[in-house]
Formats: C-alpha cells, structure tokens, sequence
C-alpha cells in the first residue's frame, strides 16, 4: 500500500569544495545563500513543507555543523530530527543512517533523500513529481531523478534508460556511468541518457533489503553505531568508534550499482546541484552584456562575466568569461568552464599561509 506521505532524509554533509572561498570546512554550501535570502538548506527544508511529505523531516549532517543547522532551522521554524556522524563516511552511510532513524518512527515509511545543496526553483513540480513516483516505490523500487543534460558535462554521473515501465517519463535503469569524458557525454545525449540527481525514492524495507544483500557490513556496522549512540530530545550522535570502522562509499556504488530495482524518473523542473562558481553563473540573472554583479563590483568592456563580491569593491575592465569572487580573506579568479578544476585546488589553500 502506497504511504500516505513521504518522510523526507535531508543529507546535509557535502563540503562544498567547489564553491571556495564562499564555502568554508566550518560554513560549507548548504549553509549559504547564493541566491535570494534562505540558504539552500533552509529552501531544501521548505521545499518539502508539502502535504506530500511527512511535516518533521530527518537531517543527518555533520557533528560539527549542529550549531549551524539548529540557528538555520529556527529561522524557518521547522522542527527535525537531527542524525549526528563524527565524521564524513559519504552518501551510503548517510542515507542509511537516516534510514534507521526513519524506521524508528515508522517500519513502513517511504523515504525521499535528498541533498541539501541543490537548487529547485519549482517546488510545486518538484512535489508533483515526487507524488507520481510513489507508486514506482511502492512497488519495490528504487527511484532516482534523472535530469534532462543541458550540456555534454563532465561532472555529471549518467543514467541510460532501460526497459519502459509503461507510464510516462519512467524507465528501468539500464545501467550507471560515472563522469564521463565530454566526448562520451555526447554520446550518452544521443541515446537519451540522463544526468543522476542523486535524490532517491524508496520503500524502506526494500533499502534494508538491498544493504543486507550488497552492503551486510556497512549494515551491520550502522545498526552497530545507531544502537550504540548518544541520543537527546530530537537527536542521536552515532557512536563515534563504530562509525569510524564504516567503509565510506556513494550510495549510487554501494547499492545503485548492485541492485536490480533500479528505477529512473525524468523531471521536467530546472535541477541544479550548485556544484561549481560555473553552475551558478550560468543559473544567475545577467545584464545583456551576459554579467552578473552580486556585492560591490562593477565592469568595464566586460562581457559574460560574473562577480561575487561579499564586502570589497572589485572591478572587471577589459575582460571576458571571468568568475571572480571576493571573501573577507580570499579572491578566487577564474576563466568559466574551469570551475572543476577547483577540487584539486583547495586542498593545497588549506596548507597555505
């Protein structure tokens, strides 16, 4: 029987290394407002404030970020049920933490995770979709969102359609690819592939299942930890000497992978993971001259530049296709489309002075 609501698993420890300077170790992404007044946290939060969903969400963030997350929740006042991990294990274990704290409240919830950091402007169709899914979860499925490319993009996982389900924009998923090469992208396009969303739908036994098939010991070790925690009033802190011995893997390879109930739905809303300076520019309004000025900055003979400036005066003159962003300590300029090659960078930021 399809559950009257579904509970929400907001996954809010992505780190947000692509986003430097703006996003910090101690104030990553999910905690900034790109765009507009809330964060992406807090319009993830509300974007399930639907009857579709189960009022009191579950958030499984970092130990360190509980401070921040409590100060942004009581700015929406929106009560949850707080999941704590001593450390980063990635999206498997994160999703199933929530899972167990889920099926506390509810052996047979329906599940949606979700990150925190991504940006859907329209909740209505988010929610809408959401809803039609269901019942492919129901069924036993695992539903992942799969996004129309707008680009042959390299920093996208792919999903190739298998088998129709016979209802409208639903498929079995033929099978994953990781990031493929920009040529390999366009070949993905031509045959109607999908970018991975990395939000699943799903029945929780039928999660609990597939962990007890493909993943028995990151199983174990959870419910080892999630026995075994600290807990309070509206939280739990997995025990720390357990969690630590959890393998870290993405839920896409610890289960997506394996499983043979691998189900895709396409979206029709505008999805963005805000995963670079680059994502952001393009999504951001520009002047006809294709430049963006967020803060005190201003261009000259400039075009297709975008400028994020949090509290210096900064100035473009003469340039084109440049992302500059200006923080109380750092400056970050780049040419657009390198906005990936970030990653590589901010760990040797970190081991300077």
């Amino acid at each position: 029987m399809v559950s009257d609501t579904i509970v929400p698993i907001i996954l809010c420890g992505g780190s947000g290394v692509r986003l430097w300077p703006l996003s910090q170790p101690d104030l990553p992404k999910q905690f900034l407002a790109i765009s507009g007044s809330h964060t992406l946290l807090q319009k993830t939060v509300l974007r399930c404030a639907s009857s579709v969903f189960n009022a009191r969400p579950i958030i499984v963030t970092s130990a360190r970020h509980e401070s921040e997350l409590r100060r942004e929740l009581l700015q929406i006042d929106v009560e949850a049920d707080i999941v704590l991990e001593p450390e980063a294990r990635d999206s498997a274990a994160a999703i199933l933490a929530g899972c167990l704290r889920a099926k506390e409240r509810d052996d047979n919830a329906l599940v949606l995770a979700m990150a925190a950091d991504h940006d859907i402007p329209d909740e209505r169709a988010f929610c809408a979709t959401a809803f039609a899914a269901r019942f492919l979860a129901d069924m036993g499925n695992i539903v992942t969102f799969g996004v129309p490319p707008t680009s042959a993009s390299s920093a996208f996982g792919y999903i190739v359609p298998g088998a129709p389900f016979g209802v409208e924009q639903a498929w079995r998923v033929g099978h994953f690819i990781e990031k493929p090469t920009e040529s390999f992208a366009l070949q993905l396009i031509s045959v109607n592939a999908l970018w991975n969303s990395g939000n699943f739908l799903f029945r929780m036994d039928t999660v609990l299942a597939e962990f007890a098939r493909y993943q028995p010991a990151m199983l174990a070790t959870l419910v080892q930890a999630h026995n075994q925690a600290t807990r309070g009033a509206d939280w739990i802190l997995l025990d720390p000497p357990t969690f630590h011995d959890c393998q870290k893997l993405p839920f896409d390879r610890a289960i997506m992978e394996h499983t043979t109930h691998a189900a895709v739905v396409k979206i029709d809303y505008a999805w963005s993971d805000v995963g670079s300076w680059d994502s952001v520019a393009k999504s951001a309004p520009a002047d006809d001259h294709g430049n963006t000025i967020i803060g005190p900055g201003s261009v000259h003979g400039s075009n297709n530049v975008y400028i994020h400036a949090s509290n210096r005066r900064t100035a473009v003159v003469g340039c084109d296709d440049l992302i500059v962003v200006v923080t109380e300590d750092a400056v970050l300029v780049t040419r657009k489309g390198a906005g990936e090659e970030l990653r590589a960078l901010v760990p040797q930021l970190s081991n300077t002075h």
